[in-house]
């Protein structure tokens, strides 16, 4: 049985203590104590200033770890590559598998339409959430913008004309809304989108559960829930 360790105390962190406890999963033993137990997998659902904290732990236990937070910048990701060479990081804004497979959905989708159609991203969150857009919705747009290179567009307000080369992202903050994503495609005479709704955190939990019992057993490295549910 594998002991894991979580790092953050907020909704997420109760959510997967609460599915640890609850014994819906057999290969985790859950304990609260960071300091005096030795991990077999860590999960980060924190906030992105505590990554320093994180690297010093790894540095010292190199254990494996799933990270969930978002907003982290550009140099802070680079840490994380960094980290990942000493043990295995598996790094994903969104661990939820319908989310995960809107992803491999949509990769296939802009490679048949991004040349014919205007691309609009809308994401949907509660009004507690402060990073915006989400990281899920970066996701999203860096799955696009790897096929072909695209200008980020956040909201937009006045008289300026859409450009063929742009992708507008657009944030609605909201009561308790779990998340809510949608890529539109919209062409000439039709439109096609591609829609998530999540209606609650706990699908997020049940999707990093699944990715720690993964990382457990990889090398070295970093990988993402492509990896995890398509091998990727």
């Amino acid at each position: 049985m594998a002991k894991i360790g979580i790092i953050g105390d907020g909704k997420m962190g109760m959510m997967l203590a609460s599915l640890l406890e609850e014994g819906s999963y057999e290969f985790l033993d859950y304990t609260k104590d960071l300091v005096n137990n030795d991990y077999d997998v860590l999960l980060d659902v924190s906030h992105p200033d505590m990554l320093e904290n994180i690297i010093k732990l790894e540095n010292e236990v190199s254990i494996p770890i799933c990270i969930a937070t978002t907003g982290y910048n550009e140099e802070q990701i680079k840490k994380i590559e960094e980290l990942s060479k000493k043990t295995p990081v598996l790094l994903s804004s969104n661990y939820s598998l319908g989310v995960n497979l809107f992803n491999k959905i949509l990769e296939t989708a802009s490679k048949v339409l991004m040349d014919d159609f205007d691309i609009e991203i809308i994401e949907m969150h509660h009004n507690q959430k402060v990073d915006s857009p989400s990281g899920t919705a970066r996701m999203f747009f860096n799955t696009i913008n790897n096929i072909k290179e695209y200008k980020e567009v956040n909201g937009r307000s006045g008289f300026s004309k859409r450009e063929p080369n742009e992708i507008g992202m657009h944030s609605l903050r909201g009561g308790t809304v779990a998340g809510v994503h949608e890529v539109i495609f919209a062409g000439e005479d039709e439109v096609f989108s591609i829609k998530h709704q999540a209606t609650s955190r706990k699908i997020f939990a049940k999707g990093m559960l699944k990715g720690a019992k993964w990382i457990v057993n990889q090398e070295n490295g970093l990988y993402d829930m492509s990896n995890v549910l398509f091998k990727d």
